[in-house]
């Protein structure tokens, strides 16, 4: 039996450090910013690469609901917060919303 479909979204965000000179000014910025955005909005937040470099930090957050229009509003609200943030800013935002139909066959899984 196939289950409803379960809205999912994704968003990326490639944020820009303009103060952080080191790695950890760069990690006290983004840690607090990610911390705000999670208790905030309920997403779950990732970094992604850019490890080295201390005034960039890829981020993704990523959602799910019952509603695309649901999903999309709240990263409408994160991308508002994001650009009213001041110890660090957006550079490029995309997102992605779609709809996943659990139960209609084999979730495909990779190694490594």
């Amino acid at each position: 039996m196939s289950e409803a479909p379960i809205a999912v979204g994704v968003m990326y965000v490639l944020m820009v450090i303009p103060a952080a000179r080191t790695l950890k000014d760069k990690r006290r910025a983004i840690r607090s910013l990610t911390d705000k955005i999670g208790d905030r909005f309920n997403v779950s937040c990732h970094l992604v690469g850019h490890g080295e470099h201390p005034g960039k930090q890829r981020l993704v957050l990523t959602s799910g609901g019952n509603d695309i229009s649901h999903v999309k509003q709240v990263f409408d609200k994160i991308r508002a917060y994001l650009n009213g943030y001041d110890r660090a800013w957006p550079g490029a935002v995309e997102v992605e919303t779609f709809s996943w139909h659990p139960g209609t066959g084999p979730l495909e899984v990779r190694d490594g």
